[in-house]
């Protein structure tokens, strides 16, 4: 079900701010180290601990825009923004476009999988 909610949904989050990246080697002693997968793990650096959520920075969120499959949308932008933000913010507007256009693409290339043979009732063509 996460494939198509994620195929139905689109959300970009754009941040800015430091990170302090760590990575360990497999042979630095630790027995559980592991080479990790990413610079930077995208799923771990926001994350809730006892129903708060955490950040592993000090990240400002610049925009957030959540999009549904019926194009309902919702954009929180930070107030405040100075000039090098407004270009964050110009940067998350594009992506959010390009995103919602690839996701389209990817939709379209799906849907004649989905296409029913003969008149089905109450079928929507």
């Amino acid at each position: 079900m996460s494939f198509i909610t994620d195929l139905i949904t689109l959300d970009v989050v754009t941040v800015t701010g430091d990170m302090k990246i760590i990575t360990k080697k497999k042979d630095d002693g630790e027995p559980d180290a592991k080479k990790p997968d990413f610079i930077i793990d995208f799923k771990h650096l926001f994350g809730r601990e006892n129903g708060k959520t955490t950040v592993n920075g000090n990240l400002r969120v610049i925009a957030a825009t959540h999009v549904e499959v019926d194009k309902d949308t919702l954009t929180f932008v930070a107030s405040d923004l100075n000039e090098k933000e407004r270009e964050l913010l110009d940067m998350h507007l594009k992506t959010v476009t390009a995103a919602s256009e690839a996701r389209a693409n990817i939709v379209a290339r799906l849907n004649p999988l989905f296409k029913r043979e003969g008149n089905v009732s109450g079928a929507i063509d």
